[in-house]
């Protein structure tokens, strides 16, 4: 089980560094647009990079559907844990476990739907960039997979480190 925890966090390793590198394209397009905009003009030209903001944009759809699997891992994702907690330990763990697994049902579903979109966008271009739409819709499935694959590695984890999935109320009141 240890060794399954090891290639999920190896995953979630190369998953932090294309986060990174996202965060960077989506940085640069979002600059790059404002600068194209506001700054050149200035110097009265007037130029146009549009881009920018398809990089921008879709880098930002990846980022959402990484990050949130990235956190899935960590059990960091915005959580109303005030019942888990309210009620005995036992109840509040099969509770927290229960929401995992429905998030993990719900997610496989997405890989389903998210598939078919990805093949609807075989088709489409994006209008600037004229990029397959593919390349932006597998952002749903391909996410979708890694929230399942990391929402599996924290309970494994839980499990193994006899750690308590709701968490601990101590790090919210900090």
């Amino acid at each position: 089980m240890k060794l399954i925890l090891a290639g999920i966090d190896a995953v979630n390793l190369l998953l932090k560094y294309v986060l990174a590198l996202l965060l960077v394209m989506m940085t640069v397009g979002a600059l790059g647009q404002v600068i194209v905009r506001f700054v050149v003009p200035l110097f009265g030209f007037n130029a146009s990079a549009a881009w920018t903001e398809e990089v921008a944009r879709f880098s930002m759809i990846w980022t959402v559907f990484l990050g949130a699997a990235w956190a899935l891992r960590h059990g960091e994702l915005i959580a109303l844990d005030l019942v888990t907690h309210a009620v005995p330990r036992m109840l509040g763990i099969a509770i927290k476990a229960l929401a995992y697994l429905s998030c993990a049902a719900f997610c496989l579903l997405l890989i389903v739907v998210g598939l078919e979109f990805a093949e609807i966008g075989e088709i489409e271009r994006s209008p600037v960039l004229g990029l397959s739409k593919w390349y932006v819709f597998m952002a749903l499935p391909v996410g979708a997979g890694l929230m399942v694959m990391n929402i599996a590695g924290f309970l494994l984890a839980c499990i193994i480190e006899g750690r308590d999935p709701r968490g601990s109320l101590d790090a919210v009141a900090d």
